[in-house]
């Protein structure tokens, strides 16, 4: 509800409203490898996913209740889980895959959730998990490399909070391709690109692990396999 919304409910002789409340979040941020602060160090990495995740969490509607960070253990994931059952949505960094220490779908299993979506056919993004529980909350697991995180948030997550707050699932608008795009196998890629006009320009550093390319582009151009010259058209999912 917007205030001038409001005003017009009062205006229209309404002293209640059926609203949707923003869907309440619980963030775990999985991997004993991450650094919280400083610079990479020691064979371990510094973490870039929990410090911009909030702020992509607002752009989507919802409340970010509780942060926490989680050892790489069946029992202290599954003891997370189980203290963020009372949110409406739970969302995840890292443990997607088949590694040794990815416990993410064992621990889901333990607590009583069944996978929805396990994997997507995209490149970066592809290890992301859709999870749910009898009781009606979700949970979003996104992969651990932070462009393929944000890949997976905004075509896995986005939709998800759409349909939580009621609101209808926008389209993706066409964009033309200014520059030559790799498609890989039978996947579609995610690009970062900048837009100019109705054209996209891809970024230069786009791997999964990356950031410098995210940082500075508009949104995500859907190269799907076969296409990608220069003049073609792709799906634009917009950051903003």
């Amino acid at each position: 509800m917007t205030p001038a919304r409001i005003g017009l409910a009062a205006a229209a002789g309404y002293d209640a409203l059926l609203v949707r409340c923003r869907p309440i979040v619980h963030l775990l941020i999985l991997g004993d490898e991450l650094l919280s602060e400083g610079q990479s160090r020691d064979g371990r990495v510094r973490d870039s996913l929990g410090p911009q995740l909030p702020g992509w969490l607002a752009r989507l509607g919802v409340d970010l209740a509780h942060t926490a960070r989680v050892e790489d253990s069946l029992q202290g994931l599954s003891t997370a889980l189980e203290a963020a059952q009372d949110a409406d949505l739970i969302i995840t960094t890292g443990g997607t895959a088949a590694g040794p220490v990815d416990h993410l779908h064992a621990a889901i299993a333990a607590s009583g959730g069944s996978l929805i979506v396990d994997t997507v056919a995209c490149r970066p993004g592809h290890p992301m998990l859709l999870a749910g529980w009898p009781t009606g909350h979700r949970i979003v697991g996104l992969p651990g490399n932070p462009l393929a995180a944000i890949a997976a948030l905004l075509t896995l997550a986005q939709p998800l909070v759409a349909g939580l707050l009621g609101r209808p699932q926008e389209p993706l608008l066409d964009v033309v391709l200014g520059d030559y795009v790799a498609a890989q196998g039978a996947k579609t890629r995610l690009i970062p690109c900048r837009r100019v006009g109705d054209r996209v320009f891809p970024m230069d550093h786009i791997g999964s692990g990356m950031l410098r390319g995210l940082a500075d582009a508009d949104g995500f151009a859907a190269v799907t396999a076969g296409e990608g010259e220069p003049g073609s058209t792709a799906e634009w999912i917009d950051f903003r």
